[in-house]
């Protein structure tokens, strides 16, 4: 469900993209869908902004879910595990964010996203061989 109407589409910004590609984990395809962005606007813009799959800042999104996971159960988690619970909430936030307009604000109020880049900043990227 596109979350804008046709003559308004949303301000592509990179805390958006990232929350809708690093954090949700929607597809470029998707993206496009609910945005209206633009498909090479939005590849070119996640390689400029350094958002790709694997790059640091993705790497460290993931740590930043298991992270807030662990931070709410008791028990101490597995790495499978806490892998499978971050798949299980991004799932979830997948369903929602395709079934249901964006609430951009919302999305444009989030602090993570500093943290998560402070972190990634001490973390090299993969080497492009081992892609």
């Amino acid at each position: 469900m596109p979350s804008h109407s046709n003559n308004q589409r949303p301000r592509i910004t990179r805390q958006r993209l990232w929350y809708l590609y690093c954090l949700v984990g929607l597809t470029e395809s998707d993206i496009e869908k609910i945005t209206g962005w633009p498909r090479q606007e939005i590849e070119a813009r996640l390689r400029t902004w350094g958002l790709t799959f694997l790059s640091p800042v993705s790497r460290c999104t993931n740590r930043f879910l298991e992270r807030r996971i662990e931070r709410s159960i008791v028990h101490p988690l597995n790495s499978f595990t806490k892998m499978e619970l971050v798949a299980s909430m991004r799932e979830q936030l997948r369903d929602a964010v395709l079934d249901n307009p964006v609430d951009w604000d919302c999305v444009d109020r989030l602090r993570w996203l500093p943290q998560i880049e402070a972190e990634a900043s001490s973390v090299p990227p993969i080497p492009q061989e081992l892609l």
